[in-house]
């Protein structure tokens, strides 16, 4: 018996009358979904489950929420907005090697605080971190590379970092700081290859 069912029962019981269902917002809604993710992994999310949780009618959560899809998208899509507006925290004075490293720690370490769902990301959502990279592209134009060349790196700097999140989280790797020291020394090597290219171009066209 779902719960609006159940309240009825217990007003028939009492005797007295009940007033109208509480009113559950989407966002409620959203933090619970994201709360069972966090917890047991997207296979334990069901619109029954929820539902049960929320003290609604799965029928109320259908018309809020739509298809279980949907809530899924949602509760990703909202992750994966903190994690720009923590990007968008990153001190950018460094040089463009330092703010380039400490920009992919931070954004590793985000999608290292809720893995089960950042593993449930869709192309869109990398596609956002990547839109995203616009003072990094900026700093490395700032130190000679060229905007389009930037760009690529950028670019690949996210998946390079996107792939260390998603490894980790299959391998259940649980020490947020040596995960993120890891990834620290794997984009220094990286960047330190990018460095040298761009030099070695460099030293071939003014000769």
């Amino acid at each position: 018996m779902t719960a609006e069912p159940m309240a009825h029962e217990a007003w028939r019981a009492s005797g007295k009358r009940p007033g109208p269902p509480q009113s559950v917002s989407a966002e409620t809604i959203y933090d619970r979904a994201r709360e069972i993710i966090d917890r047991e992994g997207s296979e334990a999310l069901n619109v029954r489950r929820l539902a049960a949780d929320l003290k609604i009618s799965t029928r109320t959560l259908y018309k809020r929420i739509g298809h279980r899809e949907n809530l899924v998208r949602h509760v990703v899509a909202r992750h994966f907005a903190s994690i720009r507006n923590v990007l968008k925290a990153v001190d950018s004075n460094n040089d463009w090697q330092e703010f380039a490293v400490e920009w992919c720690a931070s954004l590793h370490e985000a999608l290292m605080v809720r893995p089960r769902v950042t593993a449930l990301m869709a192309d869109s959502d990398r596609d956002g971190l990547r839109d995203g990279t616009g003072a990094l592209v900026e700093a490395a134009v700032q130190a000679g590379i060229p905007r389009e060349l930037a760009r690529q790196r950028c670019n690949a700097l996210v998946d390079l970092t996107i792939g260390q999140a998603l490894v980790d989280e299959r391998t259940q790797r649980t020490s947020q700081s040596s995960a993120s020291a890891g990834v620290v020394t794997m984009l220094e090597w990286v960047l330190a290859g990018v460095r040298l290219a761009h030099g070695s171009a460099t030293m071939s066209s003014t000769q």
